[in-house]
């Protein structure tokens, strides 16, 4: 839970102050980076900051684990549930573009694979607008993570 509260805070402190190159921003945004681990007992994350498509800051900061080796950029991490919020920025961009529509059928817009129908739908089409608002009837037991063993 403490790591995802820095994986939260990170994009509001990188939103606030773009980053174009390593400057007195970065030294900023690592000052405050440190300052919130130490706050929050978080023993270590990992930042990338992309900017039109291109990193243009990464570090790792801390340990893996209490007594753990340090954090690498190349350190992966269980992302959780953080790609919920990074699709349903993608899927809006996609609404804003006219590429997507919130309201539409989802099975009139998927191409790969369709949606079945649910009794949680009660013989409502499900559109996008459900399923980024969990409306949709789809369900997901939980996900034990990844091996740690590797």
């Amino acid at each position: 839970m403490r790591l995802l509260l820095a994986l939260l805070l990170v994009p509001t402190v990188v939103a606030a102050a773009p980053l174009q190159q390593p400057d007195a921003r970065t030294d900023s945004l690592d000052r405050t980076i440190r300052r919130e681990m130490t706050r929050r007992e978080i023993p270590g994350l990992s930042i990338a900051v992309i900017d039109s498509g291109r990193i243009v800051f990464s570090r790792g900061y801390g340990v893996t684990r209490r007594g753990g080796p340090p954090v690498t950029e190349q350190t992966l991490f269980q992302a959780g549930s953080i790609s919920k919020a990074v699709t349903a920025v993608a899927a809006m961009r996609m609404v804003s573009r006219g590429e997507l529509r919130l309201d539409r059928d989802v099975n009139e817009q998927l191409a790969s694979w369709k949606l079945r129908d649910t009794s949680v739908a009660e013989g409502e089409k499900v559109t996008v607008r459900h399923l980024l608002s969990h409306a949709g009837g789809l369900n997901v037991h939980g996900f034990p993570g990844y091996d740690l063993r590797e």
